[in-house]
């Protein structure tokens, strides 16, 4: 959605739909400003049941934040990050859901 409201076309698409870009962009912005671990505590708080990842490094923020339920949805590549996510997954109930790890 930020890359949509940032692009002319897609902030054109925005608009035709009833969109205020303007206030969009600043509303993703000052969520974007707080912490990622911030953000998924607050969720879990509301009622959410876990939080997707898109990077062990985002994994890794989350446990050591004490966020438990973790769900990383990409691939994983190279032994260091493999090796470190095992670790994770030691300490947390990460998943993995992934088409091949390399």
């Amino acid at each position: 959605l930020y890359a949509l409201a940032h692009d002319d076309e897609g902030a054109k698409v925005l608009r035709h739909c009833g969109a205020d870009v303007e206030r969009l962009i600043a509303e993703l912005e000052r969520q974007y400003a707080v912490p990622r671990p911030t953000l998924a505590a607050r969720q879990l708080a509301a009622g959410a049941i876990g939080v997707c990842c898109q990077t062990v490094t985002e994994v890794e923020a989350m446990v050591e934040s004490g966020i438990g339920d973790v769900l990383l949805t990409n691939e994983v590549v190279g032994a260091r990050k493999i090796e470190l996510l095992c670790a994770l997954a030691a300490r947390a109930s990460s998943s993995m859901e992934s088409h091949r790890v390399r």
